[in-house]
């Protein structure tokens, strides 16, 4: 403790800084989590599955492709890509079809931006 000539023991001291210090770190840190929280708010920031996750049935329509009724899992439709042979004097073709297995799905916007990049390349 303390006397009234001022001294202070030296356990005592480093024991009332160290709580000091303690609690302007927690005061740092409660400042800085509302600041981020007030960012991200005021700009959008941080995930939301509800606008961030592309959607297959957006990708097709917004390229006025035709949508493949099929499976859908977490609300987004399943697609893959297969590949049909050549017939007579047609080529050999892609075409989108929907599945109900998720590890053969693929995410068309993904494979759109893939393809671009690639081609830029």
């Amino acid at each position: 403790g303390g006397g009234s000539d001022g001294f202070i023991h030296g356990e005592c001291l480093a024991r009332a800084l160290l709580e000091k210090a303690k609690t302007a770190e927690e005061a740092r840190i409660a400042a800085q989590a509302e600041k981020k929280l007030k960012d991200r708010r005021e700009y959008g920031i941080g995930w939301r599955p509800d606008r961030m996750i592309p959607r297959n049935e957006e990708f097709l329509q917004g390229h006025n492709l035709c949508c493949p009724q099929g499976t859908r899992a977490a609300g987004s439709l399943l697609c893959c890509l297969v590949l049909e042979e050549k017939t007579g004097t047609r080529p050999p073709r892609i075409s989108i079809l929907s599945t109900s297995d998720p590890e053969r799905s693929v995410n068309l916007s993904y494979l759109a931006c893939a393809l671009q990049v690639r081609a830029r390349a």
